[in-house]
């Protein structure tokens, strides 16, 4: 899985990153800006999710929470004090309490952007979900 790349914005590390997640296959997949892969995965294959968690949340809130773990993970390597990651989706469904809580645990700030039409997160979710149906 690749690194994603971050910018500096003025004296805020910025990264992007688009999710993506497909309820009927439980697959779900973060990438950056030019469609490269993050991460990609179905929900029942990530330990770091407890099972009563995952069947709480729709498998796109899911990825908004691996977007930021990973952007924890970012902050943590480049070990500076903050980052704010803006995570774009299609739609994100139940309480955020659950990315609130993500974000203060891996001391990162993030936005909710809508992806609109071209979210590049979902070919990697349908792959993910295909691998699924061969199994």
């Amino acid at each position: 899985m690749s690194s994603p790349m971050i910018e500096r914005r003025s004296e805020a590390l910025l990264l992007d990153l688009w999710v993506a997640g497909d309820d009927d296959s439980a697959a779900f997949a973060v990438t950056d800006r030019t469609g490269a892969r993050v991460w990609h995965g179905l929900l029942t294959d990530d330990a770091t999710l407890h099972p009563a968690w995952r069947r709480r949340h729709c498998a796109t809130t899911v990825a908004a929470w691996k977007a930021i773990r990973i952007a924890g993970g970012e902050r943590a390597r480049l070990a500076v004090p903050s980052l704010l990651v803006r995570i774009y989706a299609d739609v994100v469904a139940g309480s955020l309490d659950v990315l609130d809580f993500a974000a203060a645990k891996a001391g990162v700030r993030y936005e909710l952007a809508t992806a609109g039409g071209d979210n590049p997160a979902r070919a990697w979710c349908l792959r993910s979900a295909r691998l699924t149906a061969v199994a």
